[in-house]
């Protein structure tokens, strides 16, 4: 009894004694459990403000870099209206899964491209109008945030003119998710936390009577300050410094959060460097782009600058690189660009680069794509012209190479310019654009080849860009443009049967300018299609005032250009034109060249034939200086062909020419069609052709081209009659 009586009592003290530490201890965790919510609340919410606005400034960054990068890259597709393009810059940008949505507009708000293959929303306005107010009416960023997605937009210039714009939508579902997970890892952690200490209550309320307070500040240590560490952390990644990581290893759930914020600053760091390469990289060849380039060029030039060094820039541009895209497809055409791509860096040895300044172990950082078919290259250490000609002969040699495309092999060749250092420019910009102008000389050169720049081809430029912009002013009102005739003679008989029309240029300062000088300039600009419609108003405007003058077999030949062919509806011009003068078909004929047919054959006939079907008579000029002649009388109905005048012209003294010109009138007796030949200039000539019984003569022999009104006075007779004869010539 007395012992059970003493256990009793010890029991109750023992209970009491549990019963006060427990009542201490819940009072005094209750107190610590408070304070200890209050602040992991406040610090929660910090956090995931901190990171949220991270997060959110980084995204924006982030989507700026894309925004600027696809303004600059888009300027050049926007302003050709090269869809294609544009695809090709969009796609890797949507690529990526933070970006959602990508559209290009016009100036005018209409949708130019959507980023997808096929363009549903194509011309369509855009339905925001608050991106177009803001981009196209104040020209300036626009920029919205909403629960799920981020919207920027920008304009996109080209010098000065505003051509459009482009907007951009960012997913905030991988932002989302990270604060939620963030929010519930922190939230589990608290009540973890929370339900270890009512265990430690329970199990040990003696022990925890005396370190209670210790434990409470040790729980609490162990807890805020990993999640202020965490916070400090996510400041850091706010500010862009990535590679900050902070050091916190436990094995809970607040090690996995701080192991979740250490991969997340590993991921954006990836994101960043990726969109960072996009933007300062060609997405196909994986070289540099021109951006990257410039930039490189001019560190270079900032290292030569108090020095006597000399270096060359080398601009290669694919020959006839359209016609892969056209006959093979364009993902064949990009497997081909990079597959020289290849050539070029493998090509190009360690000499030839010198010391590089800017990167180590990348032997192609000084060589870039910088269009569809266009590459840079920069040789630091070539001092003389021979040593990059030798360079560069290597270069087209390895381009030259067959590329198996299709199971087929293709050949493609490049034109290179080079432009030198000091002597043809100081800054990158011109050096750049002279090494494009040897690149130009190089491919009127016969392509295949190289040049290198001179002051002369400057001139040249000048000159020819002097000679477009006078030809645009004169195409304001075509005053300043006349049309001259040369005659052309029955060899049978010696009867004027008609006339060939050539443009004269009578340009008030600069006098009479060939057509040599303008009409390559107007054919490259399209200017040729204002001019070549006025030459055939003109002529049936000149057929008529001269109508009661003519023979019934009277006619005037004018020249078609390849754009009047391939651009122009050339049928609809003379049908209008003939109706406007009321001008008989048979008076008209049309002439095309080789080189115009080679173009796009299927189109030439078909225009040409719906120009013979309208009565003219479609004659094949400059025959026989062109790759197949025989080919294109087969695949052409044509009514006659032109000799070239450089067969003729030779035919006194070269057997050669005389068996060609006699052999171009015999087949075209047996095809029967006419024959005319240009720049008969001696009675030889006359003497030559009549006996190998050519049909028409023309050239200075009977008369050089005349302006209008002195071609009626000299071949037409008061009574209106042409002149039969040839006496007076």
């Amino acid at each position: 009894m007395d012992m059970k009586s003493k256990l009793r009592l010890q029991g109750r003290y023992i209970l009491v004694n549990i019963a006060m530490i427990m009542a201490i201890v819940i009072i005094l965790s209750s107190v610590q459990l408070y304070y200890f919510n209050q602040n992991s609340q406040k610090v929660l919410s910090q956090s995931t403000d901190n990171t949220t606005l991270s997060l959110l400034e980084q995204m924006h960054k982030r989507g700026l870099s894309v925004l600027d990068y696809l303004s600059e890259a888009l300027v050049n597709p926007l302003y050709q209206l090269d869809l294609d393009a544009t695809y090709r810059l969009l796609k890797p940008a949507l690529s990526n899964e933070e970006i959602l949505s990508a559209y290009v507009f016009d100036n005018k708000g209409n949708i130019f491209h959507d980023g997808n293959k096929v363009i549903v929303n194509f011309g369509h306005r855009v339905k925001n109008e608050a991106i177009l107010e803001a981009v196209l009416e104040q020209q300036k960023l626009y920029s919205f945030t909403s629960n799920d997605s981020l919207i920027i937009a920008g304009p996109i210039f080209i010098g000065d003119s505003q051509l459009g714009g482009i907007s951009l939508e960012l997913s905030l579902e991988n932002i989302n998710q990270d604060i939620a997970l963030m929010d519930k890892t922190i939230s589990a952690t608290n009540n973890e936390s929370l339900s270890q200490i009512t265990m430690s209550l329970v199990g040990s309320a003696i022990l925890l009577s005396v370190v209670g307070i210790a434990l409470s500040v040790m729980i609490s240590r162990s807890l805020i300050s990993p999640i202020l560490t965490l916070v400090k952390h996510a400041k850091s990644i706010g500010r862009g410094e990535y590679d900050a990581e902070n050091k916190i290893n436990r094995h809970d759930e607040i090690g996995e959060l701080a192991s979740a914020f250490n991969e997340m600053g590993h991921s954006l760091k990836i994101r960043t460097e990726e969109i960072s390469f996009l933007a300062y990289h060609d997405s196909l060849t994986l070289l540099p782009n021109r951006n990257l380039f410039v930039k490189q060029l001019k560190e270079l030039l900032a290292s030569y600058e108090h020095t006597q060094s000399h270096f060359a820039i080398l601009l290669i541009d694919l020959d006839n690189f359209k016609c892969v895209n056209d006959n093979y497809g364009h993902e064949a055409g990009d497997n081909l660009l990079c597959e020289v791509a290849c050539r070029i860096t493998s090509n190009l040895r360690h000499s030839d680069y010198g010391f590089n300044p800017f990167e180590e172990n990348h032997d192609n950082v000084l060589v870039a794509r910088i269009g569809g078919d266009e590459f840079l290259i920069c040789l630091p250490n070539l001092t003389s012209k021979y040593a990059v000609s030798k360079v560069t002969q290597r270069l087209i040699k390895a381009i030259r190479s067959p590329i198996a495309i299709d199971k087929e092999e293709v050949v493609i060749a490049g034109s290179i310019g080079i432009a030198h250092y000091p002597d043809d420019g100081v800054t990158a910009e011109e050096l750049i654009k002279n090494a494009d102008i040897a690149m130009y000389q190089a491919k009127g050169q016969g392509k295949n080849t190289f040049s290198h720049f001179t002051a002369e081809m400057n001139e040249k430029l000048r000159y020819r860009l002097e000679i477009e912009r006078e030809l645009r002013k004169g195409l304001s009102d075509l005053k300043q443009f006349e049309l001259w005739y040369q005659p052309q003679f029955d060899m049978n008989n010696n009867h004027l049967i008609g006339a060939e029309a050539l443009i004269r240029w009578r340009h008030p300062e600069k006098g009479l300018i060939s057509p040599d000088e303008f009409i390559a300039i107007a054919e490259e600009t399209g200017l040729i299609i204002p001019i070549g419609e006025w030459v055939v108003e003109s002529a049936c405007k000149q057929i008529r005032g001269w109508q009661s003058f003519l023979p019934h077999t009277f006619h005037i030949a004018v020249n078609l250009s390849a754009k009047q062919v391939y651009r122009q509806n050339a049928v609809s011009v003379f049908s209008k034109m003939l109706c406007k003068y009321q001008v008989p078909a048979s008076r008209l004929h049309a002439e095309v060249t080789e080189s115009l047919l080679m173009q796009d054959e299927s189109e030439a006939k078909k225009s040409l034939d719906s120009i013979r079907q309208l009565g003219l008579q479609v004659w094949l000029d400059d025959f026989g200086t062109g790759y197949s002649s025989l080919a294109y009388l087969r695949k052409f109905q044509v009514d006659g062909v032109k000799i070239d005048r450089s067969f003729v012209t030779d035919i006194e003294e070269d057997n050669y020419d005389r068996a060609l010109t006699s052999a171009v009138i015999t087949m075209a007796k047996n095809l029967n069609i006419s024959v005319v030949a240009e720049g008969v200039e001696t009675p030889f000539h006359v003497n030559f052709l009549k006996s190998r019984r050519c049909d028409i003569g023309q050239g200075y022999y009977y008369s050089k081209p005349l302006p209008a009104g002195e071609f009626e006075a000299r071949f037409f007779s008061k009574e209106g009659k042409a002149e039969k004869q040839l006496d007076a010539i």
